[in-house]
Order: structure tokens, then C-alpha cells, then sequence
């Protein structure tokens, strides 16, 4: 576990940014607070890593874009700028298609974990409809002994009120 200002001086981030990151909705749920402070897991904190990857491969290859954009405006005829394009949009997918599923492994564990929660809530639920069953039949078991010793009282006062 770490906390928000390791992890923003080993991404090279200032700790508002890593907060903000913090605040987005797919990261939220994996936060957890230890006293006052954020407990960063190293599961997210490799997510937290992928992203900010992520977002600086984006800038640069929109620089890288905006340069070629000009290389092309002066040289059309040069078919390198057309293959250097493609690979640099190449590797962007591997790494988006990297990132999601790092993503779809996380809601897979997520998913495990309210099944489970799911699953022993069903339990306690049977388990407390059958005490309610067994209670409704200790009850009119109570019932049925009040009515036979109110029946043998009644017939001790009809014997005792017989002998005088």
C-alpha cells in the first residue's frame, strides 16, 4: 500500500493530480482510506501507472500527429511519413487494448466478489426463514400447552368445587 504522495513522486505527478485521478469513477471503488490518508494497492496503482502511460503516449503522438501533419504538408511524395503514421497508430491500440484489459480483469474480480456477497446473503436469508418457520411452530406449540393446562386447571377446579 502506498499513499498519494509516493505514488506522485514515482509517476512524476504533483499529489492534486493524483487525487484527481483518484476521482474518476472506475478508479473510486478501489480506494480505500487507512486513518486520514489514501492507501494506494499496488493493483491500482499499476492501473494508475497504465493510465497516466497512457495519456502521455496520447500527447505525444498528437505532437508526433501535428509534426507529421506539417512534413506532409511539405513533402506529399515521401511514403515514410504514411508508415510512420500507421505503426505510431498501431501502438496506441496495444496499449488501449493492454489497458482494457487490465480494466476487464479488475470487473472480473469485482464481479467474484459481489457474487460471493450475493451468495452468503442468500444463505442468511434461508437460514432466518427457516428460524422464523421453526419459531412459528415453537409458538403454536406454546399455544396448544396453555390450552391443555388451562383444560386441567379448569377440571382441578371442578373436582375441588365437586368435594365441597
Amino acid at each position: 500500500m502506498k499513499t498519494a504522495q509516493e505514488v506522485a513522486n514515482e509517476l512524476d505527478l504533483t499529489r492534486t493530480e493524483v487525487y484527481n485521478l483518484l476521482r474518476k469513477k472506475r478508479f473510486s471503488p478501489l480506494v480505500k482510506k487507512n486513518g486520514g490518508q489514501v492507501a494506494i494497492s499496488n493493483e491500482l496503482f499499476k492501473l494508475l501507472e497504465e493510465e497516466i502511460k497512457s495519456k502521455r503516449n496520447n500527447i505525444k503522438q498528437q505532437e508526433n500527429k501535428n509534426i507529421d501533419i506539417k512534413q506532409e504538408d511539405k513533402s506529399l511524395e515521401e511514403k515514410n511519413t504514411v508508415v510512420d503514421v500507421k505503426t505510431e497508430e498501431s501502438t496506441d491500440f496495444t496499449s488501449t487494448i493492454e489497458i482494457l484489459q487490465n480494466q476487464i480483469k479488475l470487473k472480473d474480480n469485482q464481479i467474484s466478489i459481489l457474487n460471493n456477497v450475493i451468495t452468503n446473503n442468500l444463505k442468511r436469508i434461508k437460514d432466518l426463514e427457516e428460524k422464523n418457520h421453526e419459531f412459528k411452530e415453537l409458538h403454536e406449540e406454546v399455544n396448544n400447552l396453555k390450552l391443555v393446562i388451562d383444560s386441567i386447571q379448569t377440571k382441578k377446579r371442578k373436582r375441588l368445587l365437586g368435594v365441597f
